[in-house]
């Protein structure tokens, strides 16, 4: 039995044909409900409510034929990295491979310790002769030599110009008197004992009276023989 019913058709007169009231159109809604759905009917003859509840679960059905393949999907997006997996035993040792190109030079390292003293090597061959170095700057005076061996006597001299008189000595010395005190001085001192002459202390040539010197002194010049 379907939802329509069929009516007969009736021929009329106008005078006989009455306006009706009008419809209202039914609404049907839906709401999900614990354990199925309540469906929600709004008609002319007003609000009704009916709720459909789920059936229980059939028992499983024969497993349906393979169908066909379908088309290949579009390729997915990145998938996350995932976490890294546990250390897997070591494998076999595989063949030597080719040794490959040299590498580009490294940066310099930073200076390593100081390495132990290693053995003294052999003395190695004469180097060539150096360039002559600068002067360098003067030495501290040294010490005084040994005295060396007594060389051997010179040729003879010429014979060197007249020398002053004791009395000229005097005179360069200071002495003020003539020359017949000097030597009237000179013979007192004669027949005295212990007379010498000699260089004092100050440089300067006295006559010695038992060590004593006596007398202005007379300094001495030197003549360069040439």
């Amino acid at each position: 039995m379907s939802g329509f019913y069929d009516l007969p058709f009736f021929t009329v007169g106008n005078s006989d044909v009455v306006n009706g009231k009008d419809g209202i159109s039914p609404t049907i809604s839906v709401e999900n409900i614990s354990g199925g759905y309540r469906l929600t009917i709004v008609d002319a003859a007003g609000k009704r409510t009916v709720d459909v509840m789920n059936g229980k679960e059939g028992p499983q059905g024969i497993q349906g034929l393979q169908g066909p393949k379908g088309d290949q999907g579009p390729k997915g997006e990145q998938g996350i990295q995932g976490v890294t997996g546990l250390q897997g035993e070591r494998g076999l040792q595989g063949e030597k491979g080719e040794t490959g190109e040299t590498g580009a030079t490294g940066a310099t390292g930073p200076q390593g310790p100081q390495g132990d003293r290693g053995e003294k090597g052999d003395i190695g061959g004469q180097g060539p002769q150096g360039e002559k170095g600068d002067t360098g700057a003067q030495g501290p005076k040294g010490d005084i030599g040994d005295t060396g061996p007594q060389g051997e006597p010179g040729p003879k001299g010429d014979t060197g110009p007249a020398g002053k008189s004791a009395y000229e000595y005097a005179q360069d010395g200071g002495y003020t008197a003539t020359e017949v005190e000097f030597i009237s001085t000179l013979a007192n001192a004669v027949n005295k004992q212990n007379i010498t002459l000699g260089i004092h202390t100050d440089g300067l040539l006295y006559v010695f009276i038992d060590g004593t010197p006596t007398g202005a002194g007379i300094e001495l010049t030197r003549t360069e023989t040439p």
